[in-house]
């Protein structure tokens, strides 16, 4: 009996052994967690820092949207703008077109009468150099013939 309650002992003993080296390990096990645990709860707090406040962000996000509302207000007014001056310009370029063929016009009729003012002149100064040299051929008969007469 003596022999069965040592074993029993050695037992019992072996079993608290291993149930020491659990506890150990559970212990250990627990310790990292809680490191895990710290490191993530400093991270958090760095990442909560870079957090704007609600009142910072709400009054920002406000003054951006009165300068959106005010650029679209611009943006609205200024298409009308360039839509106008589009139409302005289209107007000009129409007038233009109309001045330039108007202007092609006259050149060309002042162009023509240009042109038959310079043949009438040439035809006159070809009727003169004709009425001329008829004159000179006269003369020059008139003189030889009073020289035959006298």
């Amino acid at each position: 009996m003596e022999d069965s309650l040592e074993v029993a002992i050695a037992r019992l003993q072996e079993k608290m052994d291993a149930h020491d080296r659990a506890l150990v390990l559970a212990a250990d096990e627990f310790r990292r967690r809680l490191d895990e645990l710290n490191g993530e709860s400093e991270r958090l707090r760095q990442m909560q820092a870079t957090y704007l406040p609600r009142e910072y962000y709400e009054m920002k996000h406000g003054a951006l949207e009165t300068r959106v509302d005010v650029t679209e207000g611009v943006e609205v007014q200024t298409k009308g703008a360039v839509t106008d001056l589009d139409r302005r310009i289209t107007e000009m370029a129409v007038e233009r077109s109309r001045l330039l063929q108007a202007n092609d016009q006259r050149h060309e009729a002042a162009s023509t009468r240009l042109k038959d003012l310079e043949d009438f002149k040439s035809n006159l100064q070809g009727r003169m150099w004709i009425g001329g040299a008829i004159i000179l051929i006269m003369a020059a008969a008139i003189a030889v013939a009073g020289r035959f007469i006298k």
